[in-house]
């Protein structure tokens, strides 16, 4: 069973735990259990939520378990701001029709820190992740990522400041918010703590190798696959 991998909480602090859930990758299992409990891992992955402060990884992470997932991928930056730009809002409740629409699909990956359009995913995911990764890290991140699209200086001081004050102010899209959000998930949930657990996923998941056509189709039809 999946359960025996993890903490009955969910609440997981080291990402080996994520990814021996996620892949199986060390093949410790007898290779049809193995099979299994990957195609089982991958349906309840299959709408994951990416909560985290900005310079967090969630981007990163996304991308790589999307990939991984087959699924798509959506930044609530392209929804909450206007086609091509950082400096212009959307009408908030345009935003939210939009993030409303994405979640009912069947598959996806969506990351993001708005935890009030983020709260609109929730009821549709399977799984949250949490990156609850230091500020210090997140600012440092940013810095070493510099502008993006069509961001100026100004904004790009203000998006630092804003990562900053992520576990002081007391919004929606602060560290309190999100963690409101995480605690109040009643599906498979994960709260990871450094930039180190995410590069140390990604790097699990390039050995990682998921289930064949072949070895699925005998799994479904219940012959041994090992």
């Amino acid at each position: 069973m999946l359960g025996r991998h993890l903490p009955a909480d969910g609440n997981v602090r080291n990402l080996r735990t994520l990814v021996l859930w996620v892949a199986n990758a060390r093949g410790n299992l007898p290779r049809a259990k193995r099979v299994k409990e990957r195609m089982d891992c991958q349906a309840e992955l299959r709408r994951t939520l990416i909560l985290g402060n900005s310079g967090s990884g969630k981007s990163w992470l996304s991308v790589q378990l999307g990939e991984a997932l087959g699924t798509e991928v959506l930044d609530l930056d392209h929804i909450h701001w206007e086609s091509g730009s950082y400096n212009t809002p959307r009408d908030e409740q345009i935003s939210i029709e939009m993030t409303r629409q994405a979640a009912s699909r069947p598959a996806w990956v969506i990351e993001g820190v708005y935890g009030w359009l983020a709260r609109e995913v929730a009821p549709h995911a399977t799984a949250l992740i949490w990156l609850d990764t230091p500020v210090d890290e997140c600012v440092a991140n940013l810095r070493q990522r510099g502008l993006r699209r069509t961001g100026d200086a100004a904004s790009f001081d203000e998006l630092l400041a804003w990562a900053a004050d992520y576990p002081r102010r007391q919004t929606s899209s602060s560290r309190a918010g999100h963690e409101r959000i995480f605690l109040a998930f009643p599906r498979r949930k994960f709260r990871l703590a450094s930039r180190e657990d995410v590069d140390r996923l990604l790097a699990e998941f390039a050995d990682s190798k998921s289930a064949s056509s072949e070895e699925k189709r005998l799994l479904c039809h219940g012959k041994p696959v090992g």
